[in-house]
């Protein structure tokens, strides 16, 4: 799917962009069953490479994302690369891209959010520019402020902001008395946004999950096989710090 002018412009000054029906329903449908498939077959474990958790209010855990999910499913990665996907991030990259990774969120309901981040710093040992990757979330069911949907900062995309104690994190400091524009959508929907925009999410107060897949592209460029290695071993010590913390 290629962007007009109008709307390429919109994301380059706001950080983002919404895309209304991006993926067909019989896709959605498609990619619904195979998240049913994949959760069936899979053997959940705190030792699962691709297994991610997340906290729930009483204090337990439930497995919650499946992190590459491209390389448990040919359905999801043959999607990915669909014209409709890959369309908008070529048009919003400025050329040829990439899956650089994709993760599927489940966020079961009673579960918490993401705290407020931008997406580069956990990239930026590969390399990479920050201008040169972003990230389409598509939404497999409707993501609404119940169940937790994902609040972008306008026009914060600029530069890196002041981190946290943790060092990837930003310090909300940074974005005191600014507002979060909280995106809502449909099965279908889709939001791209920059690698430099600050986002979070809230906890999932609804009664169902709220399925969403958040797929990274990267522009394609002669040094694209060495930042993918690059991202497989820093993707691995990541998963490597989670499985040692579901394990505490």
């Amino acid at each position: 799917m290629a962007l007009n002018a109008d709307q390429i412009a919109v994301y380059r000054a706001t950080g983002y962009l919404t895309v209304p029906g991006a993926v067909p329903q019989r896709v959605v449908a498609g990619l619904c069953a195979e998240w049913q498939r994949l959760w069936d077959a899979i053997d959940i474990n705190a030792d699962h490479r691709f297994v991610h958790w997340r906290k729930t209010d009483d204090g337990g855990r439930v497995a919650d994302r499946l992190d590459p999910v491209s390389q448990l499913s040919e359905t999801y990665a043959r999607t990915a690369l669909s014209p409709a996907l890959l369309g908008l991030a070529e048009s919003l990259l400025g050329g040829p891209a990439f899956v650089l990774k994709d993760k599927l969120i489940s966020k079961a309901p009673q579960t918490g959010g993401y705290s407020l981040h931008q997406d580069w710093p956990y990239w930026a040992s590969t390399g990479v520019k920050p201008g040169h990757v972003l990230t389409i979330a598509v939404a497999l069911d409707p993501t609404t402020q119940a169940n937790g949907a994902t609040a972008f900062y306008r026009g914060q995309h600029k530069t890196v902001l002041p981190s946290d104690a943790g060092g990837l994190d930003v310090d909300p400091k940074a974005l005191a008395g600014l507002g979060a524009d909280t995106i809502t959508m449909a099965p279908g929907d889709a939001v791209c946004f920059h690698s430099l925009t600050p986002h979070h999410s809230q906890p999932n107060r609804a009664q169902s999950s709220r399925r969403s897949w958040f797929i990274t592209y990267a522009k394609r460029s002669a040094d694209s096989k060495r930042l993918m290695a690059l991202y497989d071993a820093a993707l691995d010590d990541v998963h490597r710090a989670h499985r040692r913390d579901a394990l505490t």
